[in-house]
């Protein structure tokens, strides 16, 4: 993850700040780098409440001189755990509010735009049931498009194809000489 992207997401939820409001739900409040902080409160600082953590995996491969990228993002959204959705809560509608949050908070990551990153797709969303917290987690893809993303000119390149033809070669020259 990028520091450009990390201030783009920040931008992207105060832009939606009055459309979240006009739909009755809450703003984000906090957004940070995952480092466990849902999973180990007493570990971190304290944070408002609705946050969202973020946790990216850039995967590259080289194909010629040019290095492509694709990002995964899993985005941690931790909100104020006393929404009760059960059938016979006595405040359910409220509850069942906790659902368009996260379809508000999918609106603003779908529509997102950037210069250095295709838009994001989703791949999974998932829910986290740990001891100390519960909490869902939405899953994007994107294409990574870093500044540098072609190698120098003097530089070699990985071909394992070509290692095979060398190792090769020198067990040939080794059997020659024995």
């Amino acid at each position: 993850m990028t520091k450009q992207f990390f201030l783009d997401i920040k931008q992207a939820f105060i832009d939606a700040e009055a459309d979240m409001l006009a739909a009755g739900m809450p703003t984000i409040k906090y957004i940070d780098r995952f480092r466990g902080q849902p999973l180990n409160p007493e570990q971190y600082e304290y944070y408002p409440l609705p946050a969202i953590f973020i946790q990216s995996k850039i995967v590259w491969t080289l194909e010629g001189r040019v290095y492509n990228a694709s990002v995964d993002f899993t985005f941690h959204i931790v909100t104020d755990p006393t929404w009760d959705t059960s059938s016979v809560a006595a405040n359910q509608s409220t509850g069942l509010n906790y659902y368009t949050f996260l379809d508000k908070v999918r609106e603003v990551l779908d529509n997102l735009r950037v210069e250095y990153m295709s838009t994001l797709f989703r791949t999974e969303d998932d829910t986290i049931d740990a001891d100390v917290v519960f909490y869902d987690t939405l899953g994007y893809r994107a294409a990574y498009y870093a500044e540098n993303m072609m190698l120098p000119k003097t530089e070699s390149v990985y071909n394992p194809n070509m290692i095979a033809v060398q190792t090769n070669r020198q067990l040939r020259k080794k059997v020659r000489d024995a």
